[in-house]
């Protein structure tokens, strides 16, 4: 799954650092830099002294994150400024986190949204990816569903399961794109095979609407369980009224108390109701079986609820 957090990219290829070491595409700054010996770096600072675009964007990652320089966030911003001028994709890349997360610049989202987008236009996926939430959140440009769809689209088709996941809500719900059920389960599927827990969830409730050629209860059981796993809580409670109601096997009372124990510990609105309904119709024993299949599994759902967040 691409990492699309607010990290700093450097691409670092062989002709910038004479070196013969070569790092294909954007890979993390951190990792890169911290492979460099001081005197690789040095070759580097001087290039970018010399106006080398790309090795300006490394000297501006080693200020922001400290590495072979001093923690400066203003001269990372200098030297991402000069590489960006230059057309370089990752300096825009950086310069816009800057500008987005205010560090070594006053935060100002328009001016980040303009760096987004031309990273984005050089076919930066993280940039695409950004500035597809900037227009659909309206951070520092106008609310624009259809260029939000527009970049979700992109990034979705080469293969990024966050923006896939988007991209199904808003065939969903008719955001920027016409309403398509059929174009949101595609997306969905997509999502949840890479292991997004929205997106399983999401699939989960298409299978029980229906959306699919065919009803079915067990294929939606299997989604809500696997994003149940990751921490979902609307997931773990879907899974436990299945469990409940016994709609694609037999009813299983006790493993839909434990689901429903693992979301109330974790504040699921109807967890308690819920609880109090099935426990009317269970012996003590039952119970605390379900009990006890709670506490087993949360130790693993919490460590997997904190990574959502």
């Amino acid at each position: 799954m691409a990492n699309v957090g607010k990290s700093l990219a450097v691409a670092v290829c062989a002709c910038v650092l004479g070196s013969g070491i070569e790092v294909a595409g954007q890979d993390s700054g951190s990792q890169v830099l911290k492979s460099l010996s001081t005197e690789a770096y040095r070759s580097v600072a001087e290039k970018a002294h010399r106006g080398n675009a790309a090795a300006q964007t490394i000297v501006g990652v080693a200020y922001a994150l400290a590495i072979h320089e001093r923690r400066d966030d203003s001269q990372a911003v200098y030297w991402f400024e000069k590489a960006a001028k230059k057309g370089d994709p990752d300096g825009q890349l950086n310069l816009a986190r800057m500008y987005d997360m205010g560090l070594g610049v006053p935060k100002n989202l328009a001016t980040a949204a303009r760096w987004y987008e031309r990273a984005a236009e050089q076919g930066v996926l993280a940039a695409q990816y950004e500035l597809a939430g900037y227009y659909l959140h309206g951070s520092g440009v106008e609310v624009d569903p259809e260029k939000a769809a527009k970049w979700y689209e992109v990034c979705a088709r080469r293969g990024l399961a966050e923006a896939q996941y988007v991209l199904g809500t808003m065939y969903e719900h008719g955001v920027g794109v016409a309403q398509d059920k059929e174009q949101a389960v595609r997306w969905f599927r997509e999502a949840a095979s890479a292991g997004i827990p929205q997106a399983q969830n999401s699939l989960g409730l298409a299978y029980l609407r229906g959306w699919l050629p065919e009803e079915d209860h067990t294929q939606a059981l299997m989604w809500f369980l696997k994003a149940a796993q990751q921490g979902h809580i609307g997931a773990e409670v879907n899974a436990a009224l299945l469990y409940a109601h016994g709609h694609c096997m037999p009813r299983d009372l006790v493993k839909a108390y434990a689901w429903t124990e693992i979301a109330r510990k974790a504040k699921a609105q109807q967890a308690e109701r819920l609880l109090a309904q099935w426990s009317q119709e269970m012996t003590g024993e039952q119970i605390e079986i379900a009990l006890r299949q709670a506490r087993e599994l949360q130790p693993r759902i919490e460590q997997a609820r904190a990574s959502l967040h």
